[in-house]
């Protein structure tokens, strides 16, 4: 079974996510809200993978998260973000894969099923780039 931590600040959306890999065999080991909670969970529980918003609670950032954790997990990080087409230009040409908001079950099973093995190794981002990100 492949574990997964959850990073998304939208409750209904964490639940969803959940309820949608649990129901095909995935086990969801947390689903967090910040970016201290996330670094803490992903490295503590060693997930199979990641997937994250890219906006999180308390003016936390998935790109963030990613940086921090990257250098000690080198798993797939898989972003859902609802942000502007610029925003999802940048995140895809740094070499992650994302899906955009909104998106059903069978949209979150097919990314996950096409992208499980991509996004390790992934350029890490400069500050420049995260500050484009983020605004």
């Amino acid at each position: 079974m492949r574990k997964c931590v959850v990073v998304e600040d939208e409750y209904l959306i964490g639940c969803f996510i959940k309820k949608t890999l649990e129901a095909n065999g995935y086990h969801v080991i947390s689903i967090v809200d910040s970016q201290e909670e996330a670094i803490s969970s992903i490295l503590m529980h060693r997930p199979d993978f990641v997937i994250i918003d890219k906006n999180i609670n308390h003016n936390g950032c998935g790109i963030k998260v990613v940086e921090q954790c990257k250098k000690k997990l080198n798993i797939p990080y898989l972003f859902i973000t609802g942000s502007s087409y610029e925003c999802i230009q940048t995140i895809a040409q740094m070499g992650f894969k994302l899906l955009v908001k909104p998106f059903d079950a069978h949209d979150l099973l097919a990314f996950l099923e096409s992208n499980m093995t991509l996004g390790k190794d992934c350029e890490l981002a400069d500050e420049a780039t995260i500050e484009k990100i983020e605004k």
